[in-house]
């Protein structure tokens, strides 16, 4: 089963991406590799805001700061980026108890995160998972609830 990328593993890779053009030091690199990746996330992702609020964030300090510091800014967006979903899946946990049920869909990478929240303090959950046809990105996060102790059904659809 081919694996695609959950949306905030999208907009990490992308600011991975970023940062590495933006440390060679060619500004014309990276101007062109922003519109390349908004033109290609647009086409195939649309959906994507966290990649797509990324790339504007980018785009935003260069116009207003120029070239010098973006690849400090890229890292410092990208450390903000993982610590938000980290602190937002530990508060969510804090108002799940065990025994309640989740539904999730998809696969998401807030949703492992608050998985692992759970498990670390214990708590067991039901957890109802829709498969999320046609890519079936679903029983991604399934297997890994699983991985993690929790019940799981999953919900063709």
């Amino acid at each position: 089963m081919p694996s695609r990328l959950t949306g905030s593993e999208l907009a990490l890779r992308v600011l991975e991406e970023l940062y590495v053009t933006a440390s060679r030091g060619s500004s014309r690199e990276l101007v062109e590799r922003i519109i390349q990746l908004k033109e290609s996330i647009l086409s195939e992702r649309p959906a994507s805001m966290a990649t797509i609020n990324m790339l504007r964030q980018v785009g935003l300090y260069i116009l207003e700061r120029g070239f010098s510091g973006v690849d400090s800014y890229i890292l410092e967006l990208k450390e903000k980026y993982i610590r938000a979903l980290e602190r937002a899946s530990e508060i969510a946990s804090r108002r799940i108890d065990s025994g309640e049920v989740l539904l999730t869909n998809s696969n998401s990478l807030a949703a492992r995160k608050l998985l692992e929240h759970l498990a670390k303090q214990g708590k067991s959950i039901e957890l109802y998972v829709t498969e999320s046809r046609p890519g079936n990105e679903g029983l991604l996060v399934a297997e890994y609830a699983e991985s993690l102790g929790f019940n799981v059904y999953l919900v063709v659809d």
